[in-house]
């Protein structure tokens, strides 16, 4: 549907607004969202509203605009004395010739802000005589600014708009809130929707030419879905400015979606089966990694909604079953020869039910040439974008172990079952002869069943040797994993030829200190093992209390707050030195007679937390301890006693207890917990008070993973946790420490 309406261009506004006439016309919902308006003098209001997206054209429909994030409200404050009359332009020569369309609707139910910058581009100016108004010709269209007569007026009129983003606020307080209570995510089970789109899973696979195919898990009772190409015409028009500004980009994206089609994954849409019964478009966009230069994928956005439907709303997410990150990072430590390889497109690989694809069709220039007309495609596989994908595709590479288990030993099915992360496999085990055979039979099941295992890395030059050139890394080719080769595995640094992770750490420039750029640096750091957590804690804390001052996320800190966060931020490319051994045994290690598990906690005023760490034995009693994760969160917002936040920490030591055992399947492991709080073990080893529900509560789930005779106090001054401070930073570290224990 298309609505006519005037826009005003407001660059005092950081935020698109539009009025809700506009989206009840359009027969929009919306997100629902609360939007803080802030005025030139400082005044807040809280708005009630929701957030849609939109597209606008100009009047010729020459140009389209996107506007991803508009905030509907009751009312734009725009008075209709700012529209220009063409009988008041005619006294301006500098402007006459220019015609200012009239529009039925009497005001304007849209202001562009400056989110959308590109909005705002000058084209061409029509300047006039001091006083008079200027035109600007910009991408939808000319716009006016100035007085168009002369008559005076004690009315004047000064837009400034402000948002502060309560979502993003509430998510942070959430946060805080959510640390505290230490919820358990792994405990819950499947809902009935994920357990519907299993059932639908297990009872539709097939396998078809070398491939497995599974239907698309649609919502039931889903309102049908219809068919929006104009609107993935009008965002294809965007993709092609883009790509005619940027040839190599243009070159790069033509060549992929050109490979999909050569491969099979799309096809062009016969004219015979043009008309189906559930049409639907996909926008799709070129998405760049920079740790992977030249490399350009194709995303489809199956969020994009039309008549407030998209293909996402209409699709199941399904059940989870990718392994847990934490434990297939855990577990390529364990061994000695590691190995590292990932599936080629696995997405792709999995085809999609023959009825299905014309949900999945998008436009395309025929063999990439812009300059002709877009036709329909279909992708006829499972892509990247779509809610269900990632459950569709674990639950194919799971299905082949199972399908191929009587043929392969159980050490190949188990690894493809347990130690892939979505479509990376990561291996560790004691010998090279053993990865050896271990890479031939994973490589062998998963090509019976259409996927193809590539780029593999090794720490082994004997192993690497064993695997055809063109299916290493590319780092690894010339089998030279002495020099200083650096991968990326599932988001960590691993320095392959001193076997260790590590962190690339490229802090960027900040031209001001605002709550917003500090938490963008603070996200971009990726630890999912914690052993950064005593560097990314302190930047939390600060973050916390920022939260507590109740400034705007674009508001800029005071001289102290900024000089806390430059102090943190200088210090923080030291955190490139620290690195963590890859394998928690040392080279010369003899075989395992003893293992066991050292649970540390500790808390402050502001923070607090736990470390693992693996106590290993040899034969000859050569005793080696080794980092295994951490855990550190930030205190609540609300002031709590520190007895209380140390008991907090205990139960993050038994949880973590609880995550170890389970990943790296350590049921005969003996374990000890460490805390340097009399309190906490007074409280544990209580078998007759009654203690305040919240002692009670954590008591309760401390005695579930553990026993009394378990837990032992730890001084102050050798508590582990009491080396996790930032200011120690500066030379190059080994995180492997000595543990200080007390003997029975």
């Amino acid at each position: 549907m298309t609505v006519h309406t005037y826009a005003l261009l407001d660059t005092g506004s950081g935020i698109t607004l539009c009025d809700k006439k506009l989206t009840d016309t359009l027969g929009l919902r919306g997100e629902p969202s609360n939007v803080t308006l802030k005025t030139v003098n400082g005044d807040s209001q809280m708005r009630e509203g929701k957030r849609v997206n939109l597209s606008v054209a100009s009047l010729d429909g020459s140009t389209t605009v996107e506007l991803p994030e508009v905030f509907a409200v009751d009312f734009l404050p725009i008075t209709a004395n700012k529209f220009p009359r063409n009988a008041e332009l005619d006294a301006l020569p500098h402007i006459r010739d220019l015609s200012f369309p009239q529009v039925d609707c009497s005001e304007a139910l849209l202001l562009i802000g400056l989110d959308v910058p590109e909005a705002f581009l000058v084209q061409e100016v029509r300047k006039g005589k001091p006083k008079q108004p200027i035109a600007f010709r910009v991408p939808l269209g000319w716009a006016l600014a100035g007085p168009v007569s002369n008559k005076t007026t004690d009315l004047f009129s000064v837009n400034f708009t402000q948002v502060d983003n309560d979502s993003l606020h509430e998510k942070l307080e959430r946060m805080w809130k959510t640390d505290f209570q230490d919820t358990n995510p792994d405990a819950m089970p499947m809902s009935r929707e994920d357990r519907f789109v299993l059932d639908k899973m297990k009872t539709s696979v097939q396998f078809k030419q070398g491939h497995y195919e599974l239907p698309l898990p649609w919502r039931p009772n889903v309102h049908p879905l219809r068919c929006n190409r104009d609107m993935a015409l009008n965002r294809l028009g965007s993709l092609e400015r883009r790509m005619r500004r940027d040839a190599v980009l243009r070159d790069a994206y033509t060549k992929t979606v050109q490979g999909y089609i050569a491969k099979g994954y799309a096809e062009e849409v016969p004219d015979e089966e043009q008309s189906a019964e559930v049409v639907w478009y996909l926008p799709h966009h070129p998405v760049t990694n920079p740790h992977k230069p030249g490399k350009v994928r194709v995303v489809f956005d199956c969020a994009a909604k039309y008549r407030d439907q998209s293909l996402n709303d209409a699709l199941l997410q399904g059940p989870d079953l990718t392994n847990s990150l934490v434990g297939v990072l855990s577990r390529i430590r364990m061994e000695k020869v590691a190995l590292v390889a990932d599936v080629e497109a696995m997405f792709h690989q999995i085809r999609v039910k023959t009825t299905d694809c014309d949900a999945l069709r998008f436009l395309w220039w025929p063999d990439g040439d812009v300059s002709k007309r877009p036709t329909a495609h279909r992708m006829l596989v499972h892509l990247f974008g779509a809610t269900s994908s990632p459950s569709c595709a674990s639950f194919c590479l799971k299905q082949a172990a199972d399908d191929l288990r009587s043929e392969f030993p159980n050490e190949v099915v188990e690894t493809v079952e347990n130690n892939f992360y979505v479509d990376d496999c990561l291996k560790s085990v004691s010998t090279e002869a053993e990865a050896v055979q271990l890479v031939k039979g994973i490589c062998a099941l998963l090509k019976k069943k259409g996927f193809r295992l590539t780029k593999w890395l090794s720490n082994s030059e004997r192993v690497l040797a064993s695997i055809d050139e063109e299916e290493r890394a590319k780092s690894v080719k010339e089998l030279d994993v002495d020099g200083s080769s650096c991968e990326r595995v599932l988001g960590v640094r691993w320095n392959v030829s001193s076997d260790e992770f590590g962190f690339n750490v490229d802090v960027k420039q900040l031209t001001a200190y605002t709550r917003r750029s500090i938490l963008s640096v603070v996200s971009s750091l990726y630890d999912p093992l914690g052993f950064a957590a005593p560097v990314i804690v302190v930047a939390k804390t600060m973050q916390r209390d920022l939260c507590r001052k109740q400034l705007g996320w674009d508001d800029v800190l005071s001289d102290e707050d900024s000089e806390s966060w430059a102090k943190w931020l200088q210090q923080l490319p030291r955190l490139g030195d620290v690195v963590l051994p890859r394998c928690v045994k040392p080279h010369d290690f003899g075989k395992v007679r003893k293992t066991e598990l050292h649970h540390f906690a500790d808390a402050s005023s502001t923070a607090y937390g736990a470390v693992t760490y693996l106590r290993l034995v040899d034969e000859r009693g050569r005793i080696h301890c080794s980092f295994v994760i951490g855990k550190a969160r930030v205190a609540p917002l609300k002031t709590c006693s520190i007895p209380r936040l140390e008991l907090t920490a205990a139960v993050v030591a038994a949880k973590l207890y609880q995550l170890v055992r389970k990943e790296l399947q350590l049921d005969e492991c003996q374990s000890v917990f460490w805390t340097d709080s009399t309190a906490v073990l007074q409280n544990i080893r209580n078998c007759n008070k009654r203690f305040p529900v919240f002692v009670a509560n954590r008591l309760a789930k401390i005695e579930d993973v553990s026993r009394p005779s378990q837990w032992r106090h730890v001084s102050t001054k050798v508590q582990p946790m009491a080396y996790w401070t930032p200011v120690s930073l500066g030379a190059r570290r080994k995180i492997n420490r000595s543990i200080p224990y007390q003997k029975n």
